[in-house]
């Protein structure tokens, strides 16, 4: 679906391709990826068995990736 500058979004908006999500270098399964709101994603993702301790975590998207640094905090 093609978006136009400007406009409101009224309803979720599947991602074409489904991001690539690692945490704690281990990929996670991805199981919904959507545009909620201008500008706001929601991904929801498994946790992969990682230590339950803060682990780093990356979204990639294409050639885009997130910031480097960002942490999740894991409690099993």
């Amino acid at each position: 679906m093609v978006m136009t500058a400007g406009k409101i979004i009224r309803s979720t908006i599947p991602l074409s391709t489904l991001p690539t999500i690692t945490i704690g270098g281990v990929t996670a399964l991805v199981s919904y990826a959507k545009l909620v709101a201008s500008g706001k994603f929601q991904i929801n993702v498994t946790v992969p068995n990682v230590g339950g301790v803060d682990q780093l975590i990356t979204i990639a998207m294409g050639s885009s990736v997130s910031q480097g640094g960002a942490v999740l905090a894991i409690s099993r």
